[in-house]
């Protein structure tokens, strides 16, 4: 998959993470930070340089996750009373999965949700094939807002 390395970052997410391992079984953890090539996971197992994986990383503020195909790169076991830290590179996600996470991360980076409820509305439209009007009248509806008439 060809990626942009400097067509999304973010840092400090903390959103968790599960990961299907070679052998079958799953760990779990949280994202720490990610760009389009790679990110870091803090996993409760630790893993082996080359595992490839699978990933199901939770998009806070939304009912959705997204699905990444990965490799480790580096893994560092946990010290005491932590996580295992592991750096992966992305190999491959859907398009659709994709398009949304960068949307995600761009909302994260100017502030969030909580600074612009309508981006949350748009992010959760988008993917459900709702259009800008349709997340303007339900975020009027919700605020109780009604149109001026000029």
């Amino acid at each position: 998959m060809d990626l942009n390395p400097n067509h999304f970052a973010s840092y400090g997410l903390n959103s968790s993470v599960i990961a299907k391992l070679p052998n079958g079984e799953v760990a779990s953890g949280r994202v720490s930070w990610l760009n389009s090539q790679s990110m870091q996971l803090e996993l409760n197992q630790c893993l082996n340089p080359t595992d490839l994986l699978e990933l199901r990383v939770e998009l806070q503020g939304l009912d959705e996750t997204v699905y990444i195909q990965a490799a480790v790169a580096r893994s560092r076991p946990p010290a005491q009373d932590r996580l295992a830290s592991t750096i992966v590179r992305i190999i491959d996600m859907p398009l659709q999965d994709k398009e949304l996470l960068e949307r995600w991360v761009e909302d994260h980076s100017f502030g969030g949700t909580s600074s612009n409820p309508g981006s949350l509305l748009s992010l959760s439209s988008a993917r459900r094939g709702g259009g800008r009007s349709s997340v303007r009248e339900g975020l009027r509806q919700a605020l109780q807002l009604h149109e001026s008439k000029s």
